[in-house]
């Protein structure tokens, strides 16, 4: 072996070469040098009574003595006497029986008799038993020797040899490879920065060859040089150049693609080894998995180990490389979910060649699980076995039957891959071939899959071009539907050419992967799952002449196991032994010691509080409990004994042979989980019996996965903490008590100035006329009336109200459950009594209620890092919020009938479905009058409206309502000097403490936020502003292209927004334009607000409704049944328990069937034929899963307009009672004027004629 050494950066000379020899030898030198003296450093070394050549010998005689040609050294190592023949991967080597002899010359014929001798001598080679022989040949060596180029065990010869020795040299130098080293077969060369790191280098490789049999040849070896000759190149530092030879032979060989070779010198042969092209491809194939199994492990010295740690060398990267790719090879047969290869081949007979080439050269493609082909084009006539590309691939095809109608083209045609999915676990769905699809669906149950699936469904799908696009998504909607009943927890995965079909048409839930053209700017090739993200399209060539670009998806994803981590958290066991004991101590408590030993109503407070969290400490007992994502709440003891025993029973069996043990244990399993299934839906049917509804919702929900995902922050920093209560915290009012005398003395000129636009908008309400039409009726706003009694809280009251507190509420700053409340109302509903009714009375709420934790909650499912991206939810305390609820139910029943009639919040007998229907009655009335009228709608959105109320100002309009001062001064109390701090995951902030607006989580900050915004009134006829809590929008009537009054009534809202210390937020206020004419295009005059142009859309989605410019409705049916097709999954989890359908039933009601007719009175009268019938499919499918029969949505539209309508009528104070006017009968109702068939459809017409259809 050639051994050089190189230290860049260094002028050598003699000395400093025998320096770094006796360094890297020392051990071994030490027994053969003359003066047996230790050399302890390089100082010493340099002052050794020997000379330099002296030296030299007893290097040459050291090295000498180690070279492998030692008859001491025993057989192994590199070499193996071994008549095995040579395996390479998997397939083994063999040699060319037919090559011809050659004959020897007298020189070799006596070197090759001689090293014949020397090797059976020393057990190197053996004499062969087989009748067929190689011949070998001699190349001269540098020294004028011969070198014989095919031994028995490592024969130069094949081409196998040096990827065996360079696999081996690997291994032997991988400590060091790549950072000092560089090996090439038996070339090494050895680099360094500095003479002390060159000696460790030296010294630690020289080791490592001895220890593992290697040795060098000192005549080849060259120390210490600075300019070193390898591998056909002249290294030195900073420069490398081709030797001159080489390059006086390139200008002289012709050109060519490959790098420029040299030959020896001398070659004499008479015989080569040829191989075959399939052994040279099974050579590449297994190249990367060869391992040398002639030697034993190479071994590395223990010293040199530590030493490579201790010196600060560079670490080798650990772990794997990310990506999907990497990941998907790393666990190719095993992967969440299967890699798929789609393409449309057009015609598979003619693409075999092209297949099997990249199976056999593409790993991707050859550990791919599915190849699904579409217009394969192939017939009865061509047999399996001819198309199989591989023999692990089975093939499941649909050929085109006579009944199909079709002569030419398409067929369908899916290969799965055995090391994935058995052929004996596939089973076929459905095989259907007609004009307008063809589909072929398999159900495999590969070898390895996530807990949350069952099997994996492919649908392969062709639609033609010419094919009736509506009816086959139908046709296919039906078959998806028909799968999913049966088989609930499948992976569902359609694929296919659906060339301009879209299937998210017909089942909305549906994601597409293949977001890039297959076939010119098109993308017809489409891949559909149910998850979102679930695979990583790749484009790959296509087939031959194939027009389609082949797919390859990869799987991106992640078992549900490592979508969310294990929980672990603290939770009181509630018992009944623990309640009673609660209770017990609270009825001998003293609750007049507390009051007697302070008079402040915060210390009585505090004192109580404490005084009950530490007892509900020292009587409820606390365990610890670990929750994992995909755990089931039927899963108990039996059924882990059950696995347990199974386990056992395997083992067993596998060391007896006998596994009739493990198919009883088997089956025991499968018995164990039916009984626990069955026994769990028991137990939730009792409870349905007793009208336990809240534990059987909870158990519904558990066992159907029916749970929204976890909110919030789950881990950041103490700073993020900081800086988000700073952010909520920015609306603070910091100006003094003449400020807000100030504030509350123009508060008093607004209100006057306002009057004539509280007439206005009471007009706008109220003057609808029986027709439809807007009036200019008179209405007054409600001013200022008689004060109200003072609020009393009774005991039964406040026992009354604990009893229904919602005990899974979270925990307040106090410390108090909704448990505590619930369990022991009749022990504690006294003192809070007191404590209520003398901070009442006092007008001062105790600071321990008034205290908050803030939670953020992000606004949309991936916040970015925008403070405003997160909502601040304030944790409050539960004790509070019993107290908020009495005071909630007093102020609403104190206000006026006729205060701010177009407030829909809040109030008796209003819903969003009220606020939705005004505004769309407004306009399509306005619309229906005049051919150029047009409709503009601003949704005005406020930046955090509830954080900017203030609490004077609050309690003037609250004066001016007609609320006695004593609970007027509570509220005003109640929302100053409240302290606060956010927490996120584990992290609090500090506390800060706030006296502007009313916390977000509180039960009175809605109400007081519509109190606060009761004076936002239109101030002209032609306008009309519609509020539902802080949704507002103010609605513009224009005529004549005359847009003044609209841009003014915007201009007043700003400046009131001023005034009130409310924010518009312009980037989120959108501007809606409804105008029905067929004229050219208006020029519509820009909105404005502080500057910036406000922006126009199409389509606005307000309270739950999407309102868009035509006022159609697909865009908001089409969410709907995306929506409700997703909760399907939820109502199949508890068919498979065998509840009975009067579950089902209700379970459908409150999930699926709430979400398709929300809001249904103000958009189905006016949705399409197709948009009805996606949502009546819907409502099919959930009748398969409960085996009964369901409600239209046409009916429950009708019934639902019925008690809508009959709700207007005995309401005299609803904006919209005026349109509901009795003939003279007295039976029946006048019918309104509607010109155009969109508003004929509308709510209120519609409504009016149900209610005459029932009289």
């Amino acid at each position: 072996m050639e051994f050089r050494t190189l230290a860049a950066g260094s002028k050598w000379n003699e000395p400093a070469l025998v320096d770094v020899f006796l360094n890297s030898l020392r051990a071994e030198l030490q027994a053969e040098i003359a003066c047996k003296q230790e050399v302890a450093s390089l100082n010493e070394a340099m002052q050794l009574v020997i000379t330099y050549d002296r030296l030299l010998q007893e290097k040459r005689q050291y090295l000498d003595r180690r070279r492998p040609y030692r008859e001491d050294i025993p057989s192994g190592g590199l070499v193996d006497s071994s008549e095995e023949p040579m395996q390479l991967g998997g397939a083994e080597v063999c040699r060319n029986p037919r090559e011809r002899k050659r004959n020897d010359c007298w020189e070799e014929e006596g070197i090759m008799g001689q090293y014949i001798k020397e090797a059976l001598q020393q057990g190197y080679i053996c004499p062969s038993t087989s009748p067929a022989s190689a011949g070998v040949f001699f190349v001269k060596k540098r020294d004028g020797g011969l070198r014989l180029c095919v031994y028995l065990v490592l024969p130069y010869g094949l081409a196998t040899a040096p990827l065996i020795f360079q696999a081996y040299i690997n291994q032997v130098l991988r400590e060091c490879l790549n950072r000092s080293v560089v090996a090439y077969i038996d070339e090494i060369l050895i680099y360094s920065s500095s003479w002390n790191q060159h000696v460790h280098d030296v010294r630690a490789v020289l080791q490592v060859l001895l220890h593992n049999h290697l040795f060098c040849k000192l005549e080849k070896c060259e120390f210490h040089k600075q300019e070193v000759n390898f591998l056909g190149y002249i290294i030195r530092e900073g420069s490398m150049r081709m030797q001159p030879g080489k390059v006086a032979s390139g200008k002289m060989a012709p050109v060519r693609s490959a790098a420029v070779t040299t030959a020896p010198t001398s070659l004499h042969t008479t015989a080569r080894i040829s191989y075959s092209r399939d052994a040279l491809i099974s050579l590449n194939l297994h190249s990367t998995h060869l391992k040398p199994s002639v030697t034993p492990g190479p071994r590395w010295p223990t010293e040199i180990l530590r030493e490579n740690r201790g010196r600060g060398a560079r670490k080798r990267p650990r772990g794997k490389r990310a990506g999907v790719r990497n990941r998907l090879r790393a666990q190719a047969h095993q992967a969440p979910l299967p890699s798929i290869l789609l393409a449309n081949v057009q015609s598979l007979d003619n693409k075999l060649d092209d297949l099997r080439a990249r199976i056999k050269f593409q790993r991707d493609i050859r550990d791919c699980n599915l190849l699904c082909f579409t217009e394969s084009w192939l017939n009865p006539a061509v047999p399996n076995h001819a198309i199989q590309p591989a023999e692990f691939f089975s093939v499941h095809r649909m050929d085109r039957t006579a009944d199909s109608g079709k002569s030419r083209g398409s067929r369908v045609c899916v290969m799965v891959n055995n090391s994935w999915c058995n052929n004996a676990n596939v089973v076929t769905l459905a095989c259907s071939c007609s004009p307008n699809l063809e589909l072929l669906a398999l159900k495999l149950r590969p070898f390895y899959l996530p807990r949350e699936f069952t099997s994996v469904i492919i649908n392969t799908v062709y639609i033609p071009p010419q094919a009736n696009m509506d009816t086959a998504l139908c046709e296919l909607h039906e078959a998806l539907t028909q799968f999913q009943a049966q088989h609930r927890d499948a992976a569902l995965i359609v694929v296919g050419d659906f060339n301009s079909a879209n299937l998210k048409r017909a089942v909305p839930n549906l994601y597409q992967h293949v977001t890039f053209p297959t076939r010119g700017n098109g993308t017809l090739d489409h891949c559909y799952t149910p998850y979102k993200g679930s695979y990583k399209a790749l484009a790959h060539p296509p087939f031959g002449k194939s027009d389609h670009a082949a797919i390859f998806l990869l799987p991106k994803y992640k078992q549900r196991l490592k979508q969310e981590a294990p929980v672990q958290r603290e939770v009181a066991r509630w018992t009944d032994q623990s309640v009673a004991a609660l209770q017990d101590a609270l009825d001998d408590a003293d609750w007049d010691m507390f009051q007697r030993s302070t008079d402040d109503v915060s210390e009585f407070t505090e004192a109580v509080v404490g005084f009950i969290g530490k007892l509900v400490d020292d009587t409820i007992p606390r365990i610890t409990i670990k929750k994992f994502s995909n755990q089931k709440p039927w899963v108990d003891r039996t059924i882990r004994e059950a696995l347990n025993s199974r386990t056992a029973a395997y083992n067993a069996g596998i060391i007896s042979g006998n596994m009739d043990e493990y198919k009883s244990a088997a089956y025991g399993v499968r018995r164990a989980v039916r009984e626990a299934k069955r026994g769990y839906g028991k137990k939730l049917e009792t409870q349905f019996q007793q009208s336990g509804s809240r534990s059987l919702w909870q158990g519904l929900w558990m066992i159907t996965d029916y749970r929204s995902p976890p909110s919030g922050l789950m881990s950041a920093d103490e700073s993020l903490a900081n800086e988000l209560n700073t952010f909520f915290a920015r609306f603070e009012a910091t100006s003094s008590s003449a400020n807000a005398s100030s504030t509350n003395a123009n508060s008093a000129s607004a209100n006057s100035a306002n009057a004539n636009s509280a007439n206005a908008n009471s007009a706008n309400a109220n003057g609808a006329s029986a027709n439809g039409t807007i009036g200019a009726a008179n209405g007054t706003c409600a001013g200022p009336t008689i004060e109200q009694r003072p609020l009393i809280i009774t005991e039964s009251d406040m026992r009354r109200v604990f009893k229904r507190v919602n005990t899974r509420k979270a925990v307040g700053p106090d410390g108090i459950c909704g448990r505590v409340l619930k369990a022991c109302a009749d022990q504690l509903a006294p003192v809070f009594t007191d404590i209520f009714n003398l901070s009442l009375t006092l007008g001062i709420v105790p600071s321990s209620f008034k205290r908050s934790t803030i939670v953020p909650v992000p606004k949309k499912p991936r916040p970015s890092s925008d403070l405003n991206d997160y909502r601040p939810v304030a944790l409050t305390s539960v004790v509070m919020k019993c107290f908020e609820k009495l005071v909630r139910d007093f102020i609403t029943s104190s206000l006026p009938a006729s205060m701010d009639p177009l407030q829909f919040a809040y109030r008796h007998n209003r819903s969003t479905d009220d606020a939705i229907a005004h505004l769309l009655h407004t306009t399509l009335t306005y619309l229906d009058e005049g051919r150029g009228n047009y409709v503009k709608m601003l949704f005005v959105d406020y930046s955090s409206a509830f954080n900017t109320i203030i609490p004077s100002l609050l309690t003037t309009k609250l004066g001016d309502l007609g609320l006695h001062t004593s609970l007027c001064d509570w509220i005003s109390n109640f929302l100053t000097d409240r302290p606060q701090s956010v927490r996120v995951g584990n992290c609090s902030s500090t506390t800060l403490t706030l006296s502007t607006g009313a916390p977000q989580g509180c039960v009175l900050s809605l109400l007081l936020y519509s109190l606060y915004t009761y004076d936002c009134t239109a101030t002209s006829s032609s306008n009309i502003i519609v509020k539902f809590a802080d949704d507002t929008v103010v609605v513009g009537l224009i005529s004549d292209d005359d847009e003044r009054a609209y841009l003014e009534e915007i201009k007043h809202l700003e400046n009131w927004c001023q005034e009130n210390n409310l924010l518009l937020n312009v980037s989120k206020t959108k501007e809606l334009i409804v105008d029905c004419s067929k004229k050219q295009e208006r020029h519509y005059q820009p909105v404005r607000i502080s500057g910036t142009t406000v922006e126009r859309v199409d389509s606005f989605r307000y309270l739950g409704v999407h309102i868009s410019q035509d006022l159609s409705w697909s865009r908001h049916t089409s969410s709907l049944a995306k929506k409700a097709r997703q909760r399907l999954y939820h109502l199949r989890c508890l068919r498979d328990f065998r509840l009975p359908s009067k579950v089902l039933r209700n379970f459908y009601t409150c999930t699926i069937e709430s979400i398709l007719t929300g809001n249904i009175t103000v958009w189905f009268g006016n949705s399409t034929k197709q948009d009805r019938q996606a949502l009546q499919r819907v409502v099919r499918s959930a009748e398969r899963i409960t085996h009964s029969e369901l409600p239209d949505l046409q009916t429950i539209y009708y019934k639902r307009c019925q008690t809508k309508a009959r709700k207007i009528v005995k309401d005299p104070t609803h904006p919209n009672n005026r349109l509901f006017s009795l003939l003279r009968s007295g039976r029946r109702f006048r019918s309104l004027k509607t010109k155009t068939e969109r508003l004929k459809r509308s709510f209120f017409p519609q409504a009016i004629r149900a209610l005459n259809q029932g009289n």
